[in-house]
């Protein structure tokens, strides 16, 4: 995540989990909520806290980055266990408050006005928040709509949106493989896949049907943005040039497990903006589109 963040993701699409869900009789209070991807035994990145401590160094030493985390509550954690980790990060000073839902009226700010004062984290959860106690932990579904996040490798990718049309459009882009875990059947990203579905013609392609079902993707969603032309293909439905606006923030540091992404918008399912996992200033308010990064 922190070379994602010193590359341009803007956007971070995190899943939580229960590192230990097969055993029933704990009480979920008593769970720290954990990266992982798909199952945690295939991909676990410790807890969720030590990565949004991340994002916070990011945005202090960054004043002019906004970023979104969507969080895939994949385990059903309560309100409190997802705004714990937040709490513990100094991240809610960030935290952007809309004044209502997209339902009721609401529209986003510019970039502009979320950097002037200093309100540069949004957070999306998968699950229905209880704004009153946390104002900045929001449902994902009252302000954002994605397009399909289960294509196969080889299966072509649409603009169907999977629920209500919102303000903010979520564009995945990623395939997934079935791997067989025991008795299960679990979906992993492929790094070579992702290399062929990573490419700027296949990018734009998606990015056109959005455009003329009137969905313009304000997040690009990928897997192994590192892979392929992202970043060049975001520029370019941004209608700007690409221009390489890296940071040192985490100069020592490597991208954490190698190049292990998932998508969603994400942990690292890459996900929305600045280029998706990407370079670019994104708009959370709609106007540009950013790359979302995953959990690796």
């Amino acid at each position: 995540i922190t070379q994602q963040l010193d590359e341009g993701v803007r956007a971070l699409m995190l899943d939580i989990h229960d590192p230990n869900s097969t055993k029933f009789s704990r009480k979920r209070s008593e769970v720290v909520p954990t990266l992982c991807h798909s199952a945690c035994m295939l991909l676990n990145k410790g807890p969720i806290v030590d990565q949004l401590k991340n994002v916070k160094t990011y945005l202090d030493e960054n004043p002019f980055e906004v970023i979104t985390v969507f969080v895939e509550n994949a385990n059903k954690f309560d309100d409190k266990s997802m705004a714990e980790p937040f709490e513990q990060a100094g991240l809610v000073d960030y935290a952007h408050v809309p004044t209502a839902t997209y339902v009721q009226g609401y529209e986003w700010p510019t970039l502009g006005e979320m950097i002037s004062k200093n309100k540069r984290l949004v957070v999306l959860a998968s699950t229905i928040t209880n704004t009153t106690e946390y104002p900045w932990l929001l449902y994902d579904r009252n302000y954002a709509v994605q397009t399909s996040y289960s294509v196969k490798v080889g299966e072509n990718f649409d603009c169907k949106l999977i629920s209500d049309d919102r303000s903010l459009h979520v564009m995945n882009h990623f395939v997934s493989m079935d791997y067989d875990v025991g008795l299960f059947s679990v979906e992993k990203p492929d790094y070579n896949s992702s290399a062929k579905v990573n490419t700027l013609d296949s990018l734009i392609d998606q990015a056109n049907q959005c455009g003329k079902a009137g969905h313009f993707p304000n997040f690009v969603t990928v897997d192994f943005f590192d892979a392929g032309d992202v970043l060049l293909a975001v520029a370019n439905i941004n209608k700007v040039n690409f221009v390489n606006t890296t940071t040192s923030t985490f100069k020592e540091a490597t991208l954490d497990g190698g190049s292990e992404g998932s998508s969603s918008s994400g942990s690292t399912h890459s996900a929305g903006v600045s280029i998706a996992r990407g370079s670019s200033h994104a708009l959370v308010a709609g106007i540009l589109s950013v790359v979302a990064g995953t959990l690796a």
